[in-house]
């Protein structure tokens, strides 16, 4: 079947990635983008939408938008949460380039978007709507500084207490370095990944109640199923 294929009308003309990798599930989630393929982030765009859904993040900011890989999974994640629950959250989209044909193509197919088009560092509170935002994707200009100047200004506005989640991307290149700041900087737990350039997911535990049990009801389950049983 593979004499059959056709690139993609979204891909770059040079592409031809699922021909020459076939991956039918990935080929699907693509043939639903709006945008090219980032090959920094091939995976990592899927994996923010199941992010976004396994934590309930309905209040998603996204910094340095590139061709929009990323980016319409998160805003497509928002907006499939919020129709889940019957709410309404927003995907908030910062650049300094103008995003604007990407943004409407997001908005036109149903994603409640807010594009932010100002340098990180001017951010105010105002231009994401005074919320708490419940997922940062951090993946704009890759000096220690600035990633650090962005932390300072958005961490009073993450969500605490386990709800707020940090994504950075980079972390096995140019944020190499400066990783480990962060992690001493704040209260985290963290995860890492090694694949194109690094990912790290930072859950933000400022006073989390490390005393509280989330088992639904009763005690847990025995060691193990029989123990104590006699067995003939």
């Amino acid at each position: 079947m593979l004499d059959d294929y056709k690139n993609p009308a979204n891909a770059s003309p040079d592409m031809d990635y699922f021909k020459k990798y076939p991956a039918p599930m990935f080929e699907a989630m693509f043939n639903q983008h709006i945008g090219e393929m980032n090959s920094t982030t091939p995976y990592y765009g899927p994996l923010m939408y199941w992010l976004i859904r396994a934590v309930g993040a309905l209040n998603v900011m996204e910094i340095g938008v590139a061709q929009g890989w990323t980016s319409y999974f998160m805003a497509c994640g928002v907006a499939d949460e919020s129709a889940r629950y019957g709410v309404e959250g927003t995907y908030y989209a910062v650049d300094i380039a103008d995003k604007g044909p990407l943004m409407k193509a997001m908005k036109d197919r149903g994603a409640n978007v807010k594009f932010i088009q100002k340098d990180s560092l001017k951010l105010v509170p105002e231009d994401f709507d005074n919320k708490k935002l419940d997922l940062v994707f951090q993946d704009g200009w890759h000096s220690s500084e600035y990633v650090m100047d962005e932390l300072a200004i958005l961490m009073p506005h993450l969500k605490d207490k386990g709800d707020g989640y940090w994504i950075m991307h980079d972390i096995y290149a140019w944020c190499e370095e400066v990783y480990p700041e962060v992690i001493k900087k704040y209260d985290w737990e963290s995860i890492r990944f090694l694949r194109n350039y690094g990912l790290g997911v930072l859950r933000n535990m400022a006073n989390y109640d490390y005393k509280k049990v989330y088992w639904p009801t009763g005690p847990q389950k025995p060691p193990y199923p029989g123990k104590g049983e006699v067995v003939l």
